[in-house]
């Protein structure tokens, strides 16, 4: 196949080829900049918290609530017990 087949009103098949890449190039690029800006959104099921007894930091979930380190309830359960 010659690259330099007139496929419409003067344009080639190499003309159309880097239209394409130009194109492609710019849809990628694209994303990649909305991946660069967009937010993270946090989980509902995971908070980040720290441990008023060992001084433990970290991300634990909301159901178990419990250091890691000295099993004492963090976040949510943390609350449930004062209350209880």
């Amino acid at each position: 196949m010659d690259l330099n087949t007139i496929v419409f009103a003067g344009y080639t098949v190499k003309d159309a080829l880097i239209a394409g890449g130009v194109i492609v190039g710019i849809i990628v690029l694209i994303s990649i900049v909305k991946k660069l800006f967009a937010k993270k959104e946090e989980s509902p099921h995971v908070q980040v918290t720290t441990c008023r007894n060992c001084g433990w930091q970290g991300q634990i979930s909301r159901y178990v609530g419990v250091c890691p380190k000295c099993n004492s309830p963090l976040g949510d359960r943390l609350a449930k017990a004062k209350n209880e």
